[in-house]
């Protein structure tokens, strides 16, 4: 399947077929709630090491057990004559991935299993995206990034954060925006959206039709897949936009 990216003049680029998203994205020495399931297993992945140990009250309700890189966490169920009882308080957990402590407010709610990423430091982070990008030209930095949210291979040291976003600017089309995507210290970040007909007939679209400023006012590439929606179907929208840069500070 080809993937066309429109770059002020427009490229193509050959990639797999992804589907996947990122789950939640947590950053070491910032307390953040995060949501998991109160009935499934969830999961917490260390992208920097091993995860050292996971330390939490015993009165919370709560299963660890720890495998290297993952440690898997289940609240505990309550059978009770009136059927199973779940979690419903919040819980505090203090997660050790490699040499940063993680501070996590775990809230149960009736979601399916939900997989947390610890992701290393802002000043880890941008020198790995350097040395990532070392070298490439502005459009080829474009299309590495579209490449690894197109195939959900996203590296640890990309800023991803989750959206529901709903943009309701065209009749027959509908959008949302699901997430964000940004490398810090490269002064770029992409908006990923997912987009369905809301017709009974098939539709042709391209790139040009969401360069829109409720979309994007400093978009540097776009990529959409497909380009033919047949009635109810769904496709994928990249768009990537440049950061103004302000010292050392990274502005949207």
């Amino acid at each position: 399947m080809k993937l066309k990216m429109f770059v002020l003049t427009v490229s193509c680029v050959v990639l797999a077929v992804g589907s996947c998203f990122a789950g939640g994205e947590v950053l070491p020495e910032i307390t953040t709630k995060i949501e998991l399931s109160r009935s499934d297993i969830n999961r917490i992945h260390c992208s920097q090491g091993q995860i050292g140990d996971v330390l939490f009250s015993e009165e919370k309700g709560i299963e660890v057990k720890i495998h290297g890189q993952d440690a898997f966490l289940k609240f505990t169920v309550r059978h009770t004559d009136d059927g199973k009882q779940y979690k419903a308080d919040p819980a505090e957990l203090y997660v050790v991935c490699g040499d940063d402590m993680y501070m996590i407010i775990a809230e149960p709610r009736e979601i399916p299993a939900v997989t947390i990423r610890l992701s290393s430091s802002l000043r880890n982070r941008i020198t790995k995206a350097r040395d990532f990008f070392a070298g490439l030209a502005f459009e080829e930095k474009n299309m590495k990034l579209i490449k690894h949210a197109y195939t959900d291979t996203l590296p640890d040291y990309y800023r991803v954060t989750m959206v529901a976003e709903d943009i309701g600017i065209f009749k027959e089309v509908r959008l949302m925006l699901i997430k964000t995507v940004r490398v810090e210290g490269e002064g770029i970040v992409l908006k990923e959206f997912v987009l369905r007909n809301e017709t009974g007939h098939d539709l042709h679209i391209q790139e040009e039709d969401f360069l829109r400023k409720e979309l994007t006012e400093n978009a540097r590439a776009l990529s959409l897949d497909p380009h033919e929606l047949k009635g109810g179907e769904k496709g994928r929208l990249f768009i990537v936009e440049r950061i103004k840069a302000d010292g050392n500070l990274l502005l949207y």
